[in-house]
């Protein structure tokens, strides 16, 4: 009787396999994005998403990072939609990159026959808007990885770590002098915030800093406001978080250059903590570039632990 079972199981197993070889074997297909096929392609983000960018990315990357509908890649291998992807070719702070942001991609889907259906069109698209590199990230959710990239011509340019902490951090839990005050961040105020960004950019990183016309627009559309720390009403450091599924996720921190040393980064992130919690988030992810040794240092003095890598690959156009 056992035996039997197995055979059944074994033979079960078998179809199976063949039926994902035959779906393996057929080519893989371009279809326009429309209105219509909007329903489909959000649902396959659901159920097959691809980190770090998720469901909550997708009308937000459409509506601000691209230049149009054309940007949104919907692939399909048979009777299946195998992977989404967008073109970011409209983010300001990064001139002459072209993104390929994977919004879903099924697991059983080649890595090679991916890239192969993908980045042609990548490219393609890249030349006509003279943006000079295109730009990947190998991550959990997708299965391509450095050999496939570089063999691709590809060449690691940053690698990102993600750190996470929850709400019952009690290293978190920090006071400040009675002279410094918490205030949401408001029209008048906002530009404050951006020159702290600015005042911690040095001169030869300028241009990768976020234009402030940019800065405005999020202040008036995110949920979450800036939340800037004032000393005798001197603004001296600013934190904002934004909310992404369960999760806060640190946006932007800075601190004023005469403030070195006082812990307004630990006080910043206590204050982060605090405003998630009120609202019943019980977790806060920051992502930090591995070279930042000073912020990784901070983020783990506070209890923050490593979730997660992701490196950024690029590719030279011209």
């Amino acid at each position: 009787m056992r035996r039997g079972k197995s055979c059944c199981h074994e033979r079960l197993l078998a179809v199976r396999c063949e039926a994902m070889s035959a779906t393996e074997l057929q080519p893989v297909t371009f279809k326009p994005y429309s209105t219509q096929s909007n329903e489909g392609l959000i649902k396959f983000i659901r159920d097959f998403p691809r980190l770090p960018y998720g469901l909550e990315h997708f009308e937000s990357f459409t509506s601000r990072l691209t230049s149009g509908p054309h940007c949104v890649l919907d692939f399909w291998q048979g009777p299946q939609r195998v992977a989404v992807v967008i073109l970011l070719d409209n983010a300001k702070n990064r001139k002459g990159i072209l993104e390929v942001a994977v919004m879903g991609y099924r697991w059983d889907f080649s890595p090679s026959q991916f890239l192969d259906a993908c980045l042609p069109r990548a490219e393609k698209h890249a030349r006509e808007k003279s943006l000079k590199t295109l730009e990947i990230v190998s991550s959990l959710g997708l299965k391509v990885g450095p050999p496939e990239l570089l063999n691709r011509g590809f060449q690691v340019a940053s690698t990102t770590i993600t750190l996470e902490t929850n709400h019952l951090n009690p290293q978190l839990l920090v006071s400040h002098p009675p002279e410094f005050t918490w205030q949401d961040a408001d029209s008048a105020t906002i530009s404050a915030c951006y020159e702290l960004l600015s005042l911690n950019v040095s001169p030869g990183q300028a241009e990768t800093i976020i234009p402030k016309e940019q800065f405005e627009q999020l202040a008036l559309h995110l949920q979450l406001k800036p939340r800037i720390l004032f000393s005798n009403e001197r603004p001296i450091a600013f934190v904002w978080v934004v909310l992404e599924n369960s999760t806060g996720q640190l946006l932007f921190m800075a601190r004023h250059p005469d403030f070195r040393a006082k812990g307004l980064g630990k006080m910043c992130l206590g204050e982060a903590n605090r405003v998630l919690q009120k609202i019943g988030y019980k977790k806060l992810q920051a992502e930090v570039r591995d070279t930042d040794t000073s912020a990784l240092k901070l983020f783990e003095t506070c209890g923050f632990r490593v979730i997660r890598k992701l490196s950024r690959f690029q590719l030279k156009l011209y």
